[in-house]
């Protein structure tokens, strides 16, 4: 098979491998539940969950294993970690917390 011909078996075959994610059809479930966390996706390298957290409340202690992205899709965050000052998290924001390392996220509507 030729470079030009096998392009677009290469795409056909990168295509059947991605995993979509309907964040915010999860954001919308979980809000009208009350908050709560939902997993969209697992595998052998990466979780990604969803959670909405109800605010303005006490954050829950975390130590997780692995490195944890914080991405805000609505409202604010604040991210408490041990060791430092607590972070600001508007909207579009984001920060990675290093596996191990205790923290606490918060959320104010």
């Amino acid at each position: 098979m030729s470079a030009p011909e096998s392009l677009p078996r290469l795409i056909a075959d990168a295509l059947r491998a991605v995993v979509p994610l309907d964040l915010r059809a999860t954001q919308k479930l979980l809000r009208a539940s009350g908050g709560g966390v939902r997993i969209v996706h697992t595998s052998a390298a990466l979780e990604i969950r969803v959670e909405v957290l109800v605010s303005p409340g006490p954050g829950t202690l975390r130590v997780e294993r692995g490195d944890a992205l914080y991405l805000v899709l609505a409202g604010h965050g604040v991210l408490g970690m041990e060791g430092g000052g607590p972070l600001d998290l508007p909207v579009g924001e984001a920060a990675v917390v290093p596996a191990r390392v205790k923290h606490a996220v918060f959320g104010n509507p």
